[in-house]
């Protein structure tokens, strides 16, 4: 069985940029993306912890120090 082009067309629309699609993060996102990197990045440090993977969990600190940095310059 094969589908017409106008049924394939039709079955997977995409997306044209608009202005809403293309605008850069508010404040009010960054910040929000920065907690939520911070958070993460802590609980997996505890979890590497947990592990005894010190040198995984001084990394994902220092991303959760990065991103608790950058939530403070947004603020």
């Amino acid at each position: 069985m094969t589908t017409s082009p106008v049924a394939s067309r039709c079955a997977a629309p995409t997306h044209q940029a608009t202005p809403a699609n293309t605008t850069p993060n508010t404040t009010e996102e960054a910040q929000a993306h920065a907690l939520l990197q911070a958070i993460t990045s802590t609980s997996l440090a505890g979890f590497y912890l947990r592990r005894d993977n010190v040198a995984q969990a001084r990394r994902k600190l220092r991303q959760a120090l990065q991103a608790l940095h950058t939530l403070g310059v947004a603020a």
